[in-house]
């Protein structure tokens, strides 16, 4: 009985947990503004989940190289951009694309870590994982974020993750940004 509570809980954090990936387009022009020198706001830092960022590139790059793709080369400021994220889901206690009021979505992280792009993903994960390979195939298992881990026009990737209190629980959250730049 107990297995199957435990099968059960995991099933529903693989599916409630690993909704979030998104696909961005270039924006059609050039932003009007200049990017921001400051990246905004300082959010407070969660703890670094147990997960290290390193293992999560090498499983996503291992999935792209058994799938027949180039390796993914790491961007610092798609990981500032995903770090970021990270911090102000927890900070703003939401999980999506956008925060509240429709910020903090992709196109606006990248002009304010001044990333200029061709194309952009994003994969989100919520949970407990036990390791960068649990959460890969997570997001393996699931047909949009495949999409996103497994996209040839992707040519860099940033990553970050927290583990921190989320509606009322420690959990851990892991952002992974792709992008081509122009």
């Amino acid at each position: 009985m107990k297995l199957q509570l435990r099968s059960a809980v995991f099933l529903a954090v693989a599916i409630l947990g690993f909704w979030g990936c998104e696909y961005f387009p270039s924006p059609p022009t050039a932003p009007s503004d200049p990017p921001l020198s400051e990246p905004g706001p300082v959010i407070p830092p969660t703890v670094p989940s147990a997960i290290p960022i390193a293992d999560i590139m090498s499983e996503t790059n291992n999935q792209r190289r058994a799938n027949g793709l180039g390796p993914l080369a790491e961007n610092s400021k798609l990981n500032q951009a995903a770090d970021f994220k990270v911090r102000d889901m927890f900070a703003r206690q939401y999980f999506d694309h956008y925060g509240p009021g429709q910020t903090s979505g992709i196109p606006e992280l990248l002009e304010r870590f001044n990333y200029q792009y061709v194309v952009a993903g994003e994969n989100l994960a919520l949970g407990d994982f036990r390791n960068a390979n649990d959460l890969i195939m997570g997001w393996m298992a699931s047909p949009g974020h495949r999409a996103n881990l497994l996209n040839s026009a992707y040519r860099e990737i940033g990553v970050a993750t927290g583990y921190d209190v989320f509606q009322g629980r420690r959990m851990i959250i892991a952002v992974q940004i792709f992008g081509t730049p122009r």
